[in-house]
Order: structure tokens, then sequence, then C-alpha cells
């Protein structure tokens, strides 16, 4: 498997050049985008599409949720309806996103963050150190 230094093609051979990730067995290469919801989102999402269709790249999306920093403007009354809330939001934010990338395959996550275990967070879904 061999993969182009430049112009996102691969060559095959003396047969004409087809573009990566369409050759069989080369994996196609993915921009990753962090989407945070500020006005910097927009800035580079045209960018990122020409990257990616000048490189024949596909684009992944990712847009992680703080379930005790972005739930806290929420008005749902446990904190698992103010994550399904919140990342409700976020889908149909990332779903708007995505539309921009048209002819290009696009990828998406939102997910709640995970604490590693021990961190005390798991006692604590709320953030709020106990208090009533």
């Amino acid at each position: 498997m061999r993969r182009a230094r430049t112009g996102g093609m691969l060559g095959t051979g003396g047969r004409a050049a087809v573009p990566l990730g369409e050759a069989a067995g080369v994996e196609r290469m993915k921009i990753l985008v962090a989407l945070d919801r500020s006005d910097k989102d927009a800035a580079v999402l045209a960018p990122t599409l020409k990257l990616a269709r000048a490189a024949g790249a596909g684009v992944s999306l990712l847009n992680v949720v703080s379930p005790w920093l972005d739930t806290a403007p929420s008005s749902a009354p446990t904190p698992e309806e103010r994550l399904e809330e919140v990342l409700a939001s976020r889908q149909a934010y990332r779903e708007e996103s995505a539309q921009v990338f048209t002819g290009v395959p696009v990828t998406a996550r939102v997910g709640p963050l995970r604490w590693p275990a021990g961190r005390g967070t798991e006692d604590d879904p709320e953030g709020d150190g106990g208090s009533p």
C-alpha cells in the first residue's frame, strides 16, 4: 500500500491516478474538526471543505459536551434530562454543520465528556460537590 505525498493521488503503475480513498486497500485520510459552537466554527468549515476536496479526504466532526458545564442553563428537572436536551441540541447543530460538506464523506459524533474512573465525578453527577 502506497500513499501519495502530494496532490492527494495514488499512482497506479502506469494507469490513471485515482483519488486517495478510492483505490482498493487505501484508507481515506480524515480531517478532524472539533466544533465548540463558537463563531470560529463557521470560519473553519469552508477551508476544511476545500482541503478535504483537494486531498480526497473525509471529514469527521466532533463536539464534546461537558455534563457539568453545558447542562447548567437547561431547565430540565434531572441531570439525565438536561444532558439529553443538550445532546439533542448539539446533534442538530452538528447536522447543520455537516450540510456544508457536499460531495465529501462526513462522519460526526456528539457525546458527553467522560472522566476516568476514580476522579470522583461518578459519585457527583451534578458536579457541585454534593451540595443540596
